[in-house]
């Protein structure tokens, strides 16, 4: 499922921010942050929707366990470089490490049919690789769709 490889990427994610703040890592001791899109979803399972805004507002309402960990999530606006900039200025000023951008070539939910510009992925590729951030890319919907159907029970023989 789409959640499960993001999950998966997560944990990607999570062994990089292990090696970049351990003691005598380029970001030793500093604290967590996540980036993602305003609107952007990547999964209802729990690492997922640390990563989806889409379901922000929803999950920090009702889960008690969502609270701990929503304040780190920086969204930036739809393919907003100066946004992206200024949130990796932000965590060198605050001493954060971003664990992993997760972006959406095409939104699905948030604004559905929306896409990621040219020069917006230049400059979150130029700029995770610059701090050590993972980005990664989550085309599950954008990749389903591409096909005419987003789920498989609209697929022929797979009815019902």
């Amino acid at each position: 499922s789409g959640s499960e490889s993001v999950s998966l990427a997560g944990r990607f994610a999570d062994v990089n921010t292990k090696l970049m703040t351990d003691a005598g890592a380029p970001h030793a001791g500093r604290t967590l942050r996540r980036i993602a899109v305003k609107g952007a979803f990547h999964g209802r399972t729990e690492l997922p929707a640390l990563y989806s805004d889409s379901s922000r507002k929803a999950y920090a309402q009702h889960l008690g366990s969502y609270k701990q960990h929503a304040a780190e999530l920086i969204t930036i606006e739809p393919y907003s470089v100066a946004q992206l900039e200024q949130a990796f200025a932000d965590a060198e000023r605050e001493g954060w490490h971003i664990e992993a951008m997760f972006l959406e070539p095409v939104m699905g939910e948030g604004d559905p049919g929306r896409a990621v510009t040219p020069e917006f992925y230049q400059a979150a590729r130029e700029l995770t690789q610059e701090h050590g951030t993972l980005l990664l890319v989550d085309s599950i919907q954008a990749g389903l769709r591409a096909h005419g159907v987003l789920s498989i029970v609209d697929y022929p023989g797979f009815e019902g």
